[in-house]
C-alpha cells in the first residue's frame, strides 16, 4: 500500500521531493470550509436536508489531503527519507485533486487496455458558455470563429499531429459555438 501512495503523491519537479498539495490554501477549500456548515444548518432549519451523498462529498472534501484526518508514512528505499502522505477522499464529484487523479487513471486505462492502437484522433474544441456570446457579438451573429481553422487543419497548413503524416487520420472534429 505505501508503494501506491508514493506513486500517486505529488512531487516537486525541480528537487524530486514530495510536496503536499495543501488543500486548505486553495480558494475552493476556503469557501467550502467557511460556508458549507452554515448552508447545511440553514437547510436543516428550513426542514430540507441535503442528500446523504452530498453531505459526504462536502465532509470528505474538507478532510482530503489533511494530515490530521489520517496519513501514511512512506519511506524511500534508496535514500531512506520518510514522508507523511495524507489520505485522500477518493471522491469524483467535487474534489479537484481526486477528480483529476481519477481522470488521469481512466485515460491511462482507456489508452493502455481499451482503445485499439489506430492512427485516429478526435478533436473537440469548445468554449465556455459565457465566451460563446462574446464570440457571437465579435464575429457576427451565427458565425463560428473556429470554422476558419478547419480548412487549415484538414489541408495540413496547421499541423495538429506531430510526427509521421502517413499514420494520421482525422476521424472527427466537433465545434461548439454560439447559436
Amino acid at each position: 500500500m505505501p508503494h501506491v501512495a508514493a506513486r500517486t503523491a505529488s512531487r516537486d519537479r525541480d528537487t524530486g521531493r514530495y510536496q503536499s498539495h495543501r488543500p486548505e490554501q486553495t480558494l475552493l477549500y476556503q469557501i467550502v470550509d467557511e460556508y458549507y456548515p452554515a448552508f447545511a444548518a440553514l437547510m436543516a432549519e428550513q426542514g430540507k436536508e441535503l442528500p446523504g451523498y452530498v453531505q459526504r462529498e462536502f465532509e470528505e472534501f474538507l478532510q482530503c489531503g489533511r494530515l490530521e484526518h489520517g496519513f501514511l508514512r512512506v519511506r524511500c528505499e534508496s535514500c531512506h527519507a520518510e514522508h507523511l502522505v495524507a489520505f485522500s477522499c477518493k471522491r469524483r464529484g467535487f474534489c479537484p485533486s481526486c477528480g483529476a487523479r481519477r481522470m488521469a487513471e481512466s485515460a491511462a486505462l482507456l489508452v493502455d487496455e481499451v482503445l485499439p492502437e489506430q492512427p485516429m484522433r478526435q478533436w473537440v474544441l469548445s468554449f465556455p458558455f459565457q465566451l460563446r456570446f462574446l464570440f457571437g457579438v465579435v464575429c457576427g451573429k451565427g458565425r463560428n470563429p473556429t470554422l476558419r481553422l478547419w480548412p487549415a487543419i484538414f489541408s495540413g497548413e496547421i499541423d495538429v499531429f506531430p510526427g509521421d503524416r502517413r499514420s494520421r487520420l482525422i476521424s472527427s472534429m466537433t465545434s461548439v459555438a454560439p447559436a
